[in-house]
């Protein structure tokens, strides 16, 4: 049996040979064509499949990463309105001490007949006010005696001086306040317009 399969063998071969023999250069170069175009079309289908995983990861991590960049925005929000709420949690913290004084000054002012107790403990309350403050960055705008300056001083009044040079502020109405280098509140001043001018006495006619 196994010479029989042999033979049967041979003779196929003989038969390929003979039908290859048969066939022209351009027929056989053609078969030899589409065998290779099949391998190169299975290694393009093995090729796009890796891709197409390869696109689905990248996918799922932008995915990912766009729900990260909500969460955090969404935090970020959360965030920012905490600060606004509290934003001055701070600064009326230190203050507390300073009504507490000033509670305390009224009282005592209301069972005691000295006034001098009483302008004290509000003067030394208004002083740990200004102090509070300025922790935080606000500062009085110093006005009298210095040069007028309309970014920083209003001028409500000219007033003729002789003792105080033309364009002094002679004295400040109201205080002006600076923070962290921003005008709050100009001061209020009066400015000097120098010497009054002396008129001329007219010759008796």
């Amino acid at each position: 049996m196994e010479k029989v399969e042999k033979e049967k063998e041979l003779v196929n071969e003989e038969n390929k040979e003979q039908v290859d023999e048969g066939k022209s250069v351009d027929e056989q170069e053609e078969e030899r064509t589409v065998e290779i175009s099949e391998k190169e079309l299975n290694e393009l289908k093995e090729a796009l499949k890796a891709k197409e995983q390869e696109v689905a990861e990248y996918k799922d991590r932008v995915l990912r990463l766009a729900a990260e960049m909500e969460n955090l925005r969404k935090r970020l929000d959360r965030e920012k309105q905490e600060h606004v709420k509290f934003a001055n949690e701070n600064l009326i913290r230190q203050l507390l001490p300073v009504i507490d004084n000033l509670e305390r000054t009224i009282e005592h002012a209301k069972q005691s007949e000295n006034m001098e107790g009483l302008i004290e403990g509000v003067e030394m309350t208004l002083k740990g006010f200004l102090e509070v403050l300025e922790q935080f960055g606000c500062k009085i705008i110093e006005a009298e005696g210095e040069t007028f300056d309309p970014m920083y001083h209003e001028a409500i009044q000219k007033q003729e001086s002789e003792e105080v040079p033309e364009n002094k502020v002679i004295c400040q109405y109201q205080k002006g306040y600076m923070m962290n280098d921003r005008l709050l509140r100009p001061a209020k001043v009066i400015v000097s317009c120098g010497k009054a001018e002396k008129k001329e006495e007219q010759p008796e006619a």
